[in-house]
């Protein structure tokens, strides 16, 4: 045994009075007790970050759902009455869409507003086109 000063054994050898040596805080002795307490985790119920959580799904903007609703109902019954605002309203959505002005949710709405009025009007143009010629050549012959 070291030799004692006036005050007793020095700090690192000291002992508990019931004689086992003081363990370091965390530690155990025991080899089969779990490493530690298991990791915090997020609980499921929490209310969603404000700011960058991937979790959170945006929709889609009033003015992408508005073209879809007119580019339908032109090819039901309002023909190009309605396809031209869709028309409209779907390209200035897609242009608010890559500027970073309205949610990225909205792109496959207004793509399908755009399509949709496209040929909405492209059809109309034909027919009209090809009424017209059908009444000028009616016209010429009889």
């Amino acid at each position: 045994m070291p030799p004692q000063g006036p005050w007793g054994p020095p700090p690192h050898q000291q002992q508990q009075p019931w004689g086992q040596p003081q363990e370091p805080y965390g530690k155990s002795s025991n080899p089969y007790a779990p490493p530690g307490p298991p990791a915090p985790m997020m609980s499921p119920y929490a209310p969603p970050m404000a700011y960058g959580n991937p979790y959170i799904q945006q929709s889609a903007s009033s003015t992408a759902a508005w073209a879809v609703g007119l580019a339908i109902a032109s090819w039901i019954m309002c023909g190009i009455l309605t396809s031209l605002p869709a028309l409209f309203m779907a390209r200035a959505e897609l242009a608010a869409i890559n500027r970073g002005e309205s949610p990225e949710a909205g792109r496959s709405y207004a793509q399908a507003a755009f399509w949709l009025s496209v040929t909405n009007v492209g059809l109309t143009v034909i027919v009209v086109a090809a009424i017209v010629l059908l009444f000028m050549i009616g016209m010429s012959v009889g």
